[in-house]
């Protein structure tokens, strides 16, 4: 938990400057303290970001995936400082890539939603990640076994449109609209075991 609240809004050093461990994300110039994941998420974070990574070598594709806590600062596309750390990352543009993260986004991005965080992963997050110019967007929750995708447009200004909006359940197979001939099969999930 943040030691101490100042007036006004946080910057990148501020947020830099946190103690090791500590669990935030700046968004918009303001501290949001995240929870710890639990086990469900852990184990849904590692089986797709194992899966997607064998693709993207399987492939020879020249992205990465990385898993959280991953910064990537999105200040560039909002009106304050703004570092998120999605639960996946991939990015293609080795260019992005610094010794902090991610500047800039990420080509496609996962959320894994916690109980009590839905709202915030389809709300602020999703406006955040489809004005800086993400791709395919996820969002994961084992709580109502469903997997919302998202797919944004290249025009950011551009309104979603329903046919850019999709639902599966946690047993489909959901595919992985950045890479051709892609798709995840939920159903491979032990989320028990």
């Amino acid at each position: 938990m943040i030691a101490h609240q100042k007036m006004g809004s946080y910057t990148k050093e501020d947020y830099y400057a946190t103690p090791e461990g500590e669990r935030v994300e700046l968004v918009r110039g303001l501290f949001r303290n995240m929870a710890a994941p639990g086990l469900t998420h852990q184990r849904i974070s590692m089986h797709l970001s194992t899966v997607i990574n064998n693709h993207i070598r399987e492939k020879g594709l020249q992205c990465e995936v990385f898993a959280a806590p991953f910064d990537v600062d999105f200040s560039e596309t909002e009106e304050r400082d703004t570092i998120l750390q999605p639960d996946i990352s991939v990015i293609c543009d080795q260019d992005k890539l610094t010794r902090r993260g991610c500047m800039g986004a990420p080509d496609f991005i996962i959320e894994i939603s916690s109980p009590g965080y839905f709202d915030y992963d389809n709300g602020e997050k999703r406006d955040i990640y489809r004005r800086a110019g993400v791709k395919e967007y996820w969002i994961v929750d084992p709580a109502k076994e469903k997997i919302l995708v998202y797919l944004f447009h290249t025009d950011r200004e551009e309104e979603l449109r329903d046919s850019d909006i999709f639902l599966y359940g946690m047993k489909d197979m959901v595919p992985v609209h950045i890479c051709e001939n892609f798709t995840i099969d939920f159903a491979d999930f032990d989320l028990q075991g």
